[in-house]
């Protein structure tokens, strides 16, 4: 008999929402840190309104991967609705600490999660959620599942070009030297 496996990740995926109600994601807000406070990422502010805030902002803010109660109620729900397991995955565990809580949230739920460091960020992380949800049609059982969904995040590489360096440059990824736009 198959499983039934929910689908579970972070915001970091940058899933929009018809994805996510399409394929009945669960996603889990990580935490935007200001100088003001923590506001959970999608819940507390949208998108917009963390670009809006992100352009005002002296300092560069931090983030923060969910409570873990929060990540204990959500797999205790999801026991509850009936689901055998769960395939997570997360943001880099070199970027948050959301990936290694999946395994202590998962214990202390006494449910069975598969968690999936997907060493990277953003779209492919929806490829390796798309992959997984194609293998389970197919009839692949979890495990295999997560070693495929482990080959393509070997094999994942994101890359980015910013509309500016001023944000780098308050993270402190930048040098000063860039602070000031080049003048001809």
């Amino acid at each position: 008999m198959k499983k039934k496996i929910a689908w579970v990740t972070d915001t970091a995926a940058l899933l929009d929402e018809k994805f996510i109600q399409d394929n009945q994601i669960h996603v889990l807000p990580l935490n935007i840190v200001f100088k003001e406070g923590a506001l959970r990422e999608t819940v507390d502010m949208t998108h917009d309104e963390f670009y809006d805030k992100l352009r005002t902002a002296k300092t560069h803010p931090k983030t923060s991967q969910p409570a873990i109660g929060e990540v204990v109620e959500l797999y205790q729900s999801l026991k509850q609705q009936g689901y055998a397991c769960a395939i997570a995955i997360h943001t880099s565990q070199h970027l948050s600490g959301t990936y290694l809580s999946a395994f202590t949230a998962a214990e202390q739920a006494q449910f069975e999660v598969y968690p999936v460091d997907s060493k990277i960020g953003s779209f492919p992380m929806m490829k390796m959620i798309e992959l997984g949800q194609q293998l389970e049609k197919e009839g692949f059982e979890p495990a295999a599942i997560v070693e495929r969904i482990n080959e393509l995040a070997d094999h994942s590489k994101l890359s980015f070009i910013p509309s500016s360096l001023s944000q780098l440059h308050k993270s402190g990824r930048v040098t000063g030297l860039f602070k000031q736009p080049f003048k001809h």
